[in-house]
């Protein structure tokens, strides 16, 4: 079951992972993972796009698709249709948060694939 309590634990441990990632800089889980993966450090992250999805969560219900959860890079949108555990509601704030905070040359978002495989790197939970 959702509950608010959830969510504010949630996003409070989802914004605590990506100040640690902030603080470690070039020796980040994720800076790490998208050197490797973009084969280069021709790249940028803006983690504040990540704690600007954070403060933005908001609900759908998805009994079809059955989605964790989605983003548009403004907010994330939780599926009402799952039952999340505190870590599972953990993880996929902080996947959603992922997308679209690494640019390549500082102007292209990466593809979704790349996306993914960079998460997986950095936490298989996060997939």
């Amino acid at each position: 079951m959702i509950t608010r309590n959830k969510i504010i634990k949630a996003r409070n441990l989802a914004k605590t992972f990506f100040r640690k990632q902030i603080k470690l800089r070039k020796k980040s889980k994720i800076y790490i993972n998208c050197r490797h993966v973009l084969r280069s450090d021709n790249f940028t992250i803006n983690y504040k796009n990540s704690f600007k999805c954070l403060d933005n969560i908001n609900f759908i219900y998805d009994p079809i698709n059955k989605h964790w959860a989605e983003t548009d890079g403004i907010s994330i949108s939780i599926n009402t249709y799952k039952d999340y555990t505190l870590m599972d509601m953990t993880y996929t704030l902080i996947h959603e948060a992922i997308h679209g905070i690494v640019h390549r040359d500082s102007k292209h978002e990466l593809p979704e694939e790349k996306e993914h495989k960079i998460m997986e790197l950095v936490n298989p939970l996060l997939i």
